[in-house]
């Protein structure tokens, strides 16, 4: 991914996360997981996600330099806004797109501001 592929983008306060997303969470070692706390307490403190690619049709990408990626979309959830944690890894990338795409199906995905 190129420097300026990336963006800032605006997104809600109030974030869910999937199962999928939940479980790959738990399996992270410690030295990860604060980059996706710093990421959760973005959301809920500036509503922003820093460096984000769009993969189009709703679907959005953080990815750190050390192969990390967070996949990330805004739906509508329960009449609210919200900011929706698909899932992330650092292997299999094109399979972990498929699922997130599929299951962004059951959502209705709303647009997100670049800033």
């Amino acid at each position: 991914m190129r420097h300026n592929d990336t963006v800032s983008v605006a997104v809600p306060k109030i974030f869910e996360v999937t199962e999928d997303f939940e479980f790959w969470y738990l399996k992270l070692d410690g030295s990860l997981s604060p980059k996706i706390l710093n990421t959760i307490q973005a959301i809920e403190t500036f509503g922003v996600i820093t460096n984000a690619k769009d993969l189009k049709n709703g679907l959005w990408e953080k990815k750190w330099q050390n192969g990390l990626r967070l996949y990330f979309s805004v739906v509508d959830f329960g009449g609210q806004k919200t900011v929706l944690l698909l899932g992330s890894g650092k292997h299999d990338q094109e399979s972990t797109i498929k699922k997130c795409r599929l299951l962004l199906r059951a959502f209705r995905v709303l647009p997100i501001k670049r800033i």
